[in-house]
C-alpha cells in the first residue's frame, strides 16, 4: 500500500464481493442485505451479482432490494 494513501483507506481496504445466482428469488435480499447491513465503509466496497440465466424473479428482487436500500 501507498504510504501516501490517505489512513482511512490504509484501515479500510477496497473490497469486492461477488454473488453468482441462479434461480434464487427466495434467498437474494437475505444475501444483499447481509452485504449492505456490514459495519464498513460503504465506499470502501462494492457488489457484484452475477446472475445465470434465472427463469424466476431473482433478478427483479435484485433490484428492488438495491434500490430500497
Amino acid at each position: 500500500m501507498k504510504e501516501d494513501a490517505p489512513l482511512e483507506n490504509q484501515t479500510h481496504p477496497f473490497v469486492t464481493t461477488m454473488i453468482v445466482v441462479r434461480n434464487e428469488q427466495k434467498y437474494i435480499k437475505t444475501a444483499i442485505l447481509s452485504f449492505l447491513n456490514q459495519d464498513y465503509p460503504k465506499d470502501r466496497m462494492e457488489l457484484i451479482i452475477v446472475d445465470g440465466l434465472s427463469t424466476d424473479n431473482t433478478i427483479q428482487v435484485a433490484k428492488d432490494t438495491v434500490s430500497e436500500f
